[in-house]
């Protein structure tokens, strides 16, 4: 149990100790350790009902094949990454500087700058 517990035994040891005193674990004779009345706390159905095994593997069968239907487990909502709101953004501010710059006319000049013109 140290070692699990990633600490030296001694340590493990009065925890155990600690613990057993506030009578949240019960020692077996054997040296095991399991949660208070852990047996108390169990449901007899769980041991008594012949029908549990039967329910159980219905629920399993059930289960399994509304995974293959594929749409079954998918999203609801649709979700949207960091990347994909920020090339959202970045698409929707091109396409209003595009919409901004003044157009070209015929003759090949706009409003403001004649693309032929030179300093």
């Amino acid at each position: 149990m140290a070692f699990k517990l990633r600490m030296p035994v001694a340590r493990a040891k009065s925890l155990v100790a600690e613990l057993v005193a506030l009578r949240l674990i019960d020692m077996d004779p054997a040296g095991t350790c399991q949660p208070h009345n852990w047996n108390e706390r169990q449901y007899k159905t769980d041991i008594t009902d012949p029908t549990t095994a039967k329910r159980s593997k219905n629920y399993r069968d059930r289960k399994r094949d509304a995974h293959r239907d594929g749409d079954r487990d998918a999203a609801v909502t649709v979700t949207v990454t960091r990347a994909e709101q920020k090339q959202r953004q970045r698409i929707q501010m091109l396409a209003h500087l595009a919409a901004s710059r003044p157009s070209i006319t015929a003759s090949g000049c706009s409003t403001k700058v004649c693309r032929s013109w030179q300093p």
